[in-house]
């Protein structure tokens, strides 16, 4: 009695969906990687009683084959109504019973998006990590498109009539049913070929149009921000035409699919519910065709001025791709969750610059009379850190400067004995720091872990634990959330204060909105991301250590009052490029 329940609710991605399961795993035709995680969630089957995806481990390849068998986004499912076993069922159920439900942000705003539907209904919410709300439901409100969304369409569709064309034969239909059949397949795969040529035709005017901008703009390789100017391009009215044919194209495989969907629930084939699986796997393809023609739809008719809209080619395989993000996330935030609940509650070490919640507040649409409560850090910061910011630390952009950083890196290693963590804003720097540092350090029996060369962020943290005798070098993952176990970290280094990148799409589009952009917007962010990353160092009552910013404009710029106005007092420690490891060793001793 008066025992109060939690749930963690993941989600639908997170957990495997039978059917879709066992109608990949039945398949005919399945390529390697499907053959390999089949066999490897067959054995996990026979144990879990929660289908999570997180009781093993699913990274790499895997991932894109996972889509296929997870209860995603995937609309109306009959296992969701009938009895059975199904996994996204049962833990909505667990949930449904319980007092409290964790939840992430994703799926606290994914289920905003939803209308409500992926959540129990609750009245009083709770967000902890507050300061990320609106990076997260800017994901969550936008999407991408890329040239291989048609393909994924068209191998689940090759396989769906694969499928259902072996049913036919193993459940020895009558002539009248596979002409049927036979029939609604070849009205299926006969557009295919057609739709793929159109679609290929887009996406080759989009690449012309992104490259005839870039070059425009002195062959500027970053994100293309598809501003109302560019729209009145012969280049980007040639893009729309060719789209209203894909569009038309698209079209007509819906109308297909639903007349062969039509046909599967008027048979009863093979096992009971195998028909069943096919034609919910027919609905999903139209679903996902549907949300397919809507974005695009959304990114290439009219200028929606509530819309952030670009073009980029992804660094690493250089693919391009069409994206869309909310230019403000507040008045969603406002209308659709805020209003709809009794309480809301946010929290987070770090909502407030200079001693205000003035700018989160404007980020996320909050009027001014809420309650708010600020409180300070429960740690003596003078007694635990040393604020070391060195006089003579040249500019970013200057010769000395990789030399001077990876000094100061060397110098820490072998003073602490490695206990020390840098935080980078460029993987450029990070690698060629790494580059400089790594035979002095390990020919002294203390090793480098550097984000992106030696591994995951969470394999660096792993490490770095097991051995603390490491300097660890990371970018943005590393800023926050990672937490070490006692005299685990003694030294932490702030490379550069965290400005975001100024020509980023959504950046660009929300700076716009402001009088003074700089001080209103891109210094608060900043000062927000420092403060998450000055937090790594203290975590608990015992900690001590040494914080170092290597960026002048922190004492050299009036902006810079900002950052250091924002954090706990530490004891502020003289020092050069020269002394910082020394000193941070001595202050460790006293």
């Amino acid at each position: 009695e008066g025992v109060i329940t939690s749930a963690v609710l993941k989600g639908r991605s997170n957990y495997l969906c039978l059917k879709r399961w066992s109608y990949l795993s039945k398949g005919e035709t399945l390529s390697q990687d499907e053959a390999r995680l089949i066999g490897k969630t067959a054995i996990w089957l026979q144990e879990t009683t929660s289908g999570d995806r997180g009781e093993i481990n699913i990274s790499g390849r895997d991932t894109t084959t996972w889509a296929k068998i997870s209860a995603a986004d995937k609309g109306w499912c009959s296992g969701l109504r009938e009895s059975g076993v199904c996994f996204l069922k049962s833990s909505r159920e667990k949930a449904e019973q319980a007092h409290i439900i964790v939840v992430n942000h994703a799926l606290l705003l994914s289920d905003v998006m939803h209308g409500g539907s992926l959540i129990p209904d609750y009245q009083h919410l709770i967000i902890d990590e507050a300061h990320n709300l609106e990076d997260e439901a800017t994901s969550q409100f936008g999407f991408h498109v890329t040239p291989e969304r048609l393909s994924e369409v068209i191998e689940q569709q090759g396989r769906l009539i694969t499928n259902t064309t072996a049913h036919l034969v193993s459940a020895n239909a009558s002539q009248a049913v596979r002409q049927n059949g036979e029939s609604a397949f070849s009205t299926v795969a006969s557009l295919t070929p057609h739709l793929r040529e159109l679609w290929a035709q887009m996406w080759v005017q989009a690449e012309r149009f992104l490259d005839t901008q870039q070059q425009n703009n002195n062959n500027d390789q970053s994100s293309l921000l598809i501003e109302p100017r560019l729209r009145a391009t012969q280049s980007w009215l040639e893009l729309r035409l060719l789209w209203e044919n894909v569009d038309v194209g698209l079209s007509q495989q819906i109308t297909a699919l639903s007349q062969l969907q039509g046909f599967l629930e008027g048979i009863k084939l093979g096992e009971p519910g195998d028909s069943d699986g096919l034609a919910m796997e027919s609905l999903t393809l139209q679903d996902e065709i549907n949300k397919l023609k809507h974005q695009l739809e959304l990114i290439l008719s009219e200028q929606d001025e509530s819309q952030i809209i670009w073009m980029n080619r992804d660094q690493f395989n250089s693919q391009i791709g069409m994206h869309v993000a909310p230019l403000q996330v507040g008045k969603t935030l406002e209308t659709e969750l805020f209003a709809k609940k009794d309480s809301v509650v946010l929290t987070s070490a770090t909502l407030s610059t200079q001693g205000t919640f003035n700018y989160v507040k404007s980020r996320l649409g909050l009027p001014d009379d809420i309650e708010e409560l600020l409180v300070g850090s429960p740690f003596d910061y003078r007694k635990a850190a040393s604020l070391m910011i060195p006089e003579d630390m040249p500019q970013p952009n200057a010769d000395g400067y990789v030399g001077a950083l990876s000094r100061v890196f060397l110098d820490l290693g072998l003073y602490m004995e490695g206990h020390t963590m840098g935080l980078f804003t460029s993987y450029s720097a990070l690698r060629s720091v790494a580059q400089r540092v790594r035979s002095d350090l390990s020919a002294e029996g203390i090793q480098v872990l550097a984000q992106g060369v030696d591994g995951s962020p969470q394999q660096l943290t792993r490490r770095f634990i097991e051995n603390p005798k490491s300097v660890l070098l990371g970018t943005s993952s590393f800023w926050e959330g990672v937490d070490f176990p006692d005299g685990v970290l003694k030294s932490l280094v702030l490379t550069r204060l965290p400005f975001q990148v100024p020509n980023d799409p959504i950046v660009k589009s929300r700076s716009e909105q402001y009088a003074d952009p700089f001080n209103e917007y891109s210094v608060p962010q900043a000062v927000l991301r420092f403060r998450q990353g000055i937090g790594r160092l203290i975590r608990r009552k015992g900690d001590k250590g040494s914080i170092v910013i290597l960026d002048r404009r922190v004492t050299g710029r009036t902006y810079g009052k900002a950052f250091l106005d924002s954090i706990p007092s530490c004891t502020l420690t003289p020092c050069s490029v020269s002394t910082i490891g020394q000193l941070s060793a001595e202050w460790i001793q006293n």
